[in-house]
């Protein structure tokens, strides 16, 4: 029997409830989990389906507000004009350059994937969203699939079936709905494929198999080679065939994803190639707190936009646009020491003259340090956190 050390939250998986005269709580056993105050099922997302119960994914995308964020400092309104063929976006990507703030794009194995499909279309990059993750590298099918575009002319197929599908991705099953279609033409019915390809990919589980999956697994593979049997195929194609199926089990990722989040992704790579400034602005201004922020500062001064430092009158709470329209400025709440209350109520206030006026016109409760300066002439608190960074120089005060 399986222990678990502490009860767990699906990240984003919501509970369809029942009428509104029931609570979930009346069907299925749920527990409360005090630090966050969130309400969970005691059954895990797989059994929760598999009583017959509706689970929602939804997921809240930084990105998103990114890209709106974006758009407002544009004058934009939604995404249609974007071209979806800009070579220079592309030729970005292409660079794969890693800490870009793209989503899905971002980071080594997606920048990698991009250099090395040398990606061109929007269809290469629904490609790299699929193929480059680390199950499929681990697995050996990302080296496949570019053994096999070099050397087009020579791959072989276990049937037309899997050439059919597989033609477009040169022999390497990169889309669920690329299986599931070989699966259907081999004469499995619709109806069983989702079960199929879930005792499939129950083989690549954490945990390992129990007797009963095992079992399950077996006779899922038997019937497997009967459809294959079904379709004259050898003994050897077979083995070939069920060895693609399997693979994909691994890592399968379906299309509709891929092309959901590369479309996004060559978006904001468009908005960054583009209009730069302002995409890096809400970059910043969205990603505040986040582990991610001081990385966005290095690339945004890698890509030739000026990063000012925060000041006491021209600073916004978060990072904002400087005046000149060509360089981006730090926000005070950015500033450590410096909470968001204490920036909101300095930058109501602003501009000043001298620490005597910030003293009198903010509260003291949110913006600390005022008596030892009105005292001693020191400066402690959010005060003293603002002069460390340099934000107090337009008042005279140095850091």
């Amino acid at each position: 029997m399986a222990l678990r050390r502490s009860p767990g939250a699906h990240a984003a998986g919501f509970l369809v409830g029942a009428p509104p005269t029931h609570n979930v709580s009346d069907w299925i056993p749920t527990m409360l989990i005090p630090s966050s105050g969130t309400e969970v099922t005691q059954m895990m997302m797989d059994d929760v389906e598999d009583a017959g119960y509706i689970k929602i994914d939804l997921l809240g995308l930084r990105s998103l507000a990114t890209v709106r964020r974006c758009l407002e400092l544009i004058g934009k309104d939604g995404l249609d004009w974007i071209p979806l063929d800009d070579k220079e976006t592309f030729k970005f990507l292409r660079k794969g350059n890693s800490e870009t703030g793209i989503f899905q794009l971002e980071g080594y194995t997606a920048a990698k994937g991009c250099r090395e499909v040398k990606v061109k279309t929007v269809d290469d990059l629904i490609l790299v969203n699929a193929l480059y993750r680390p199950a499929t590298r681990d697995s050996g099918y990302v080296d496949l699939f570019h053994h096999n575009r070099d050397n087009r002319g020579s791959i072989s197929y276990p049937h037309p079936i899997f050439k059919n599908h597989l033609q477009e991705t040169f022999g390497v099953p990169c889309f669920q709905e690329q299986v599931l279609g070989i699966l259907r033409d081999l004469g499995m019915p619709v109806a069983e494929l989702n079960a199929f390809l879930k005792a499939v990919k129950g083989k690549h589980a954490k945990g390992g198999y129990s007797d009963e999956s095992t079992a399950i697994f077996v006779n899922n593979k038997r019937r497997f080679e009967a459809l294959c049997k079904d379709k004259e195929m050898t003994d050897e194609q077979t083995e070939e065939a069920w060895e693609l199926v399997e693979g994909f089990a691994a890592y399968g990722f379906n299309r509709a994803h891929a092309t959901a989040y590369s479309l996004l992704g060559y978006q904001m790579a468009y908005l960054k190639t583009h209009h730069s400034v302002q995409f890096h602005a809400a970059l910043l201004e969205t990603s505040v707190g986040t582990t991610k922020e001081d990385q966005y500062v290095k690339e945004t001064r890698r890509v030739g936009v000026p990063v000012l430092g925060a000041c006491i009158n021209r600073s916004a709470v978060l990072w904002a646009i400087d005046p000149s329209g060509r360089a981006i400025r730090k926000g005070l709440s950015s500033i450590k020491g410096v909470g968001p209350k204490a920036a909101d109520a300095i930058v109501a206030s602003a501009p000043y003259e001298s620490v005597d006026e910030i003293i009198d016109r903010c509260p003291a409760k949110s913006v600390t340090g005022g008596k030892s300066w009105k005292t001693d002439g020191t400066l402690s608190g959010v005060l003293e956190s603002l002069r460390k960074a340099g934000a107090l120089k337009a008042v005279g005060v140095m850091p």
